[in-house]
């Protein structure tokens, strides 16, 4: 169903958090190194509202891993510098999970089966979500604060990095990045999530040196 665009007037105002990606991530203290060709490849993501899809990008019902492709390339781009980046989507046949510690306890990490040599560096995203989630934040009348349910538009996932010359990971984690609405998700909500996503993997790496 179409969504219809309108402006609601309110009798109080809501406070977001527009959500900041939350993540559990490890870095190896020994990739100090800025690759200068990064591979980058990931799964076929799952939208999990096709409404959504279909009113904001309505050219990419059919192709959403296109856009996202896209999507992923103009911000690592736009987040680093004097790297070459190739971006590809893979089928999950060449992906194999394996579970790597974080603060003590198991997650998935996202492992290919094969690597291009050409590559100094592998980014591989894995078990790719998008869609509508609520959490319990604070709201606002002007006089006093309670709490209240919000509403986010949502990107998870889980990622790794691996040198390619030793095969060795150099990298992992997952993510969640968030985008706070208040009656509709609109096209800026899907581009804030990948853009939020990216500063994520990214952060504390040596590729943004």
């Amino acid at each position: 169903m179409k969504k219809l665009k309108f402006i609601l007037t309110m009798a109080f105002a809501s406070v977001f958090l527009v959500g900041c990606a939350a993540k559990r991530a490890v870095i190896d203290d020994s990739w100090t190194k800025k690759p200068s060709k990064v591979k980058v490849v990931f799964t076929e993501p799952l939208v999990a509202n096709l409404d959504d899809l279909q009113d904001d990008l309505p050219d990419y019902v059919n192709n959403f891993s296109d856009w996202y492709r896209a999507q992923l390339e103009y911000n690592l781009l736009s987040q680093s510098s004097g790297i070459r980046y190739a971006v590809q989507k893979i089928s999950r046949d060449y992906v194999k999970i394996e579970p790597a510690p974080v603060n003590e306890e198991n997650i998935k990490v996202p492992r290919v089966t094969e690597m291009d040599p050409s590559a100094d560096v592998y980014l591989v995203l894995d078990d790719i979500w998008i869609g509508r989630t609520t959490k319990m934040g604070t709201c606002s009348n002007g006089m006093t604060t309670y709490s209240c349910p919000q509403n986010y538009f949502t990107a998870k996932g889980i990622y790794a990095f691996y040198d390619v010359s030793s095969g060795r990971r150099v990298g992992y984690g997952d993510y969640e990045s968030n985008s706070g609405y208040t009656f509709v998700v609109s096209l800026s909500d899907w581009e804030s999530i990948i853009e939020k996503t990216v500063d994520t993997i990214l952060d504390n790496t040596p590729i943004t040196q």
